[in-house]
């Protein structure tokens, strides 16, 4: 075959320039404000997130990369307005975006309602081994402690904190909150336990004790 043969072999189905076409941010929404509230709308600049009920979440959906305006509003008992803000969005990346506060003591109160950026993308647990990830949203709680299995595994964690992930062997757990970072301290949460699964990614959220949400 001659050099000019292979070249067009080479090229065949090439077309274009050869670029691809970026693959879209994927975003999902928590509502973490408590008191059941069921009503929560939430805009990603013209984009209307999926509802989130109290306590869970959306499934991922596709937005637009780059610099967004995040806006939206509750009802308890009346109209009350998220403060805007902006999010960052990485072509290919997945985000949670998660509301926290209590809408019941924002308006002249001290702890505003709020939405908080987290970034869902991991590498793979190493065998045996499950991801955890913690968000705070004990609006009322001074800084605290986690304790897993016994051992403290987070110091100091403020409201609207989130952590990065890290390994956790996989099976059941035991996870409390505390005050202080070694005994004796006051328990905030009684130990309450969770079943994780081998190679899957999870976020403990912290409000009125943990909730658990799967990530992958």
């Amino acid at each position: 075959m001659t050099s000019a043969a292979c070249g067009l072999l080479a090229c065949a189905g090439c077309g274009g320039s050869g670029s691809s076409t970026p693959v879209a941010p994927k975003v999902k929404l928590v509502n973490e404000l408590g008191g059941s509230i069921a009503e929560i709308n939430i805009m990603l600049g013209d984009q209307a997130l999926p509802f989130a009920q109290d306590g869970g979440q959306s499934q991922y959906v596709d937005a637009p990369a780059g610099l967004q305006n995040v806006t939206g509003y509750v009802y308890y008992p009346g109209l009350e307005n998220f403060p805007a803000t902006s999010v960052n969005l990485a072509a290919g990346s997945k985000y949670t975006l998660v509301a926290i506060g209590n809408p019941t003591v924002s308006t002249g109160g001290t702890i505003p309602i709020k939405i908080i950026l987290a970034n869902d993308d991991h590498a793979n647990p190493t065998s045996g081994n499950a991801l955890i990830r913690y968000v705070s949203c004990a609006w009322n709680d001074p800084p605290y402690s986690v304790w897993v299995n016994g051992t403290s595994v987070l110091n100091d964690v403020y409201f609207g904190e989130v952590t990065g992930y890290s390994e956790q062997q996989a099976g059941q757990i035991s996870i409390e909150s505390v005050l202080g970072d070694s005994p004796p301290y006051s328990v905030f949460t009684f130990p309450q336990t969770f079943t994780l699964t081998v190679g899957h990614a999870y976020t403990f959220y912290y409000g009125n004790g943990f909730s658990l949400l799967e990530d992958s």
